[in-house]
C-alpha cells in the first residue's frame, strides 16, 4: 500500500546514490 510506495522511492533515491558512487571509483 501507501508505505511500500515510500520505501520503494526511498530505495531507489539510494540505490541512485550507490550507482553513482560505484561509477565514480571505476572511472578514477
Amino acid at each position: 500500500g501507501r508505505y511500500t510506495k515510500v520505501d520503494f522511492k526511498v530505495v531507489m533515491e539510494a540505490a541512485k546514490e550507490e550507482l553513482k558512487n560505484f561509477i565514480g571509483k571505476d572511472m578514477l
